[in-house]
């Protein structure tokens, strides 16, 4: 057995291709836990506003391209939605890490 028929056997059929939108948001697991790492440097150094800017940034990609995105691709849209969020969260976190360290050189 595959894993989405377990979630079919557990949830009902509509969970059956659940592993295909699980694979949608790897990439943003992965985003999220740099975005997170970074996070708390800079929440541990007393620029909060960094994790603000970086989380309102991506709380705008996420209304925009779930107002776009999700009603055409359903689970799918979601999946992509919050991977694209949380990539531009971390390059925003990112950003903010490089240009603090550019002011050391």
């Amino acid at each position: 057995m595959y894993p989405g028929s377990w979630y079919k056997i557990l949830f009902g059929d509509e969970f059956a291709n659940i592993n295909r939108i699980i694979w949608t948001l790897g990439p943003g697991v992965v985003f999220f836990g740099i975005a997170l790492i970074l996070g708390y440097y800079f929440s541990s150094t007393g620029k909060h506003f960094v994790n603000a800017i970086a989380s309102l940034i991506g709380l705008i990609i996420t209304v925009v391209l779930g107002l776009i995105v999700i009603p055409s691709m359903g689970g799918y849209g979601a999946g992509i939605t919050a991977s694209v969020s949380y990539g531009v969260t971390a390059l925003v976190v990112v950003f903010f890490l490089c240009v603090k360290n550019e002011g050391r050189r």
